[in-house]
């Protein structure tokens, strides 16, 4: 561990915020995050318009702007591969994350024997027990993760065949499979408004649920994880009946995107085209 002895700087973590226009929203809602010196933030802005937002008087905060959509793995993948921090806490614009419940959270990770691959906050409220001791999971969401990069660069990045959704499950899949080790937090508790981090609009919630749909196909027959009922085929049939019998429009938005994303899958198609653009992208 490396630290500033005047100040605990941790020298070692690079926080790391994945946006698509919501810049305003990550400098609204995190100013004490980027504001406090001791803390180094990446931010990837996949929305490739021009960036009008000001980051004066935030002494270390690093804008990524690839000029395309590359999705939430793939532009979280950029630092991962390229960082020479210790750990990475992801997180998603619309978390809550005070500096103080950040440290907290990076102290109880470097505490762990043996380490583990991810640790996390409670980001719902119903999981936040104050003063209980980190136990281990299966699972955590990916709204808030803190990575630790030599164990994760072990087991391998996100994967980059997807473009949004079940990226968090399926790495989490791996990291247990390979015994590295997933930690829930519960006494630390970084709140998500979850949902509310993207533009809202006709077309990007059809991009997201199309994705839905394909990338929980996509993780089920990578991991083995299919039945009889569960299964891309059955998926498919079950949100486009769901998207026939529903009297609500956006209900029917959302599951007509899910089965379009499956049916997409069952043809043999990716999560991205030839071009390398996500589907559905307007």
């Amino acid at each position: 561990m490396t630290t500033d002895s005047s100040n605990s700087t941790p020298k070692g973590l690079t926080v790391v915020i994945v946006s698509y226009g919501s810049l305003e929203m990550i400098v609204r809602g995190h100013r004490a995050l980027l504001e406090d010196a001791r803390f180094k933030v990446v931010i990837v802005e996949n929305d490739p318009r021009p960036i009008h937002v000001d980051f004066s008087g935030m002494p270390d905060v690093e804008l990524i702007h690839p000029g395309k959509n590359l999705g939430y793995g793939r532009a979280a993948n950029l630092v991962l591969r390229q960082t020479e921090s210790s750990h990475v806490l992801l997180l998603n614009p619309d978390v809550e994350a005070a500096p103080d419940d950040v440290m907290a959270l990076w102290q109880a990770a470097r505490e762990l024997e043996p380490p583990a691959a991810i640790v996390a906050p409670a980001s719902l409220k119903k999981d936040h027990v104050p003063g209980a001791s980190p136990v281990g999971v299966g699972w955590v969401s990916g709204c808030a993760m803190l990575l630790d990069v030599a164990l994760l660069r072990e087991v391998g990045l996100f994967d980059e065949n997807m473009f949004l959704y079940s990226e968090d499950t399926e790495l989490c899949q791996r990291v247990a499979m390979e015994g590295k080790g997933i930690t829930l937090c519960p006494a630390i508790y970084l709140a998500h408004d979850a949902g509310n981090s993207r533009p809202k609009s006709e077309a990007m919630e059809r991009l997201c649920w199309w994705h839905f749909g394909w990338s929980n196909c996509y993780r089920m027959t990578k991991h083995g994880t299919t039945s009889w009922w569960k299964n891309p085929w059955a998926k498919e049939k079950r949100w486009r009946l769901r998207s026939i019998l529903t009297l609500s429009s956006d209900t029917r938005l959302k599951n007509r995107g899910k089965a379009d994303g499956a049916a997409a899958f069952l043809r043999g198609e990716g999560a991205f085209d030839a071009s390398d653009r996500p589907r559905e992208w307007q």
